[in-house]
């Protein structure tokens, strides 16, 4: 089944270049990327966990965070502008190692390595789309839906075996995380709790959410999400 909020791993070669080539800065829990970094960079998470937040424009709160895992892309650039094309902060929600290799060089594997710039192109112009799908998803379905859907795509993300009856989520998520990634209030997001879990669908386990599968028996394919940039106008435009 294809995911929502979760976006996928970066393809094996784009991620070996970052390995091979990146360098290496940590942040601590609390803490942000710095735009002066990502404005001349593009980054990939090593290590931990980073949130892509937004605020809205009527109260000093994030309340709008889209989680990213490690091996995927921290934020999205315009290749070969040299343009940091995103308005919103990252913010640092674990402990977390970030590779930057600079827009230059990825800019020169152009020459040196066509077929690789079009992959770090397709993963430019499928990172800007994702958030989009993202953002359209939030908006637009309700609560139950979302929060199914959102912990559904976190157990898909670190490939578990949704063949068991129970799964526990890998990492731990606050409330105010869980709420902020499908755009609820915590108060919404508890009363669901409460109800799958007289239903016998989550429990706890020493902090960790598990989750009884059952939950997604009824989820429908999703056409948001899609490894494919064709129709990106990033990926177009060159």
């Amino acid at each position: 089944m294809r995911t929502v909020f979760m976006h996928t791993k970066l393809d094996s070669a784009v991620a070996e270049f970052f390995l091979e080539n990146g360098q290496s800065y940590s942040f601590k829990k609390g803490s942000h990327v710095p735009v002066d970094l990502m404005s001349n960079n593009i980054l990939m998470l090593k290590n931990g966990m980073l949130g892509n937040t937004q605020r809205t424009d009527t109260q000093n709160k994030q309340y709008l965070c889209v989680l990213i895992l490690p091996h995927r892309l921290v934020d999205y650039q315009l290749i070969l502008t040299k343009e940091y094309a995103a308005c919103k902060t990252v913010e640092v929600l674990r402990n977390s190692e970030v590779l930057a290799v600079s827009c230059d060089k990825v800019d020169q594997l152009l020459v040196e390595s066509p077929a690789l710039f079009k992959k770090f192109l397709n993963e430019s112009g499928y990172f800007a789309r994702k958030q989009e799908h993202i953002a359209v998803y939030m908006m637009s379905f309700p609560a139950e839906k979302k929060v199914r859907r959102f912990l559904h795509d976190v157990l898909w993300a670190f490939d578990l075996d949704f063949s068991k009856k129970w799964l526990q989520l890998p990492i731990r998520l606050t409330r105010q995380e869980i709420a902020s990634s499908v755009y609820i209030t915590t108060q919404s997001l508890d009363l669901l709790m409460i109800k799958w879990r007289k239903m016998n669908l989550v429990r706890k386990h020493n902090n960790y959410i598990v989750v009884n599968t059952k939950l997604f028996s009824d989820l429908e394919y999703c056409p948001l999400e899609s490894r494919n940039a064709e129709y990106c106008p990033v990926y177009q435009k060159y």
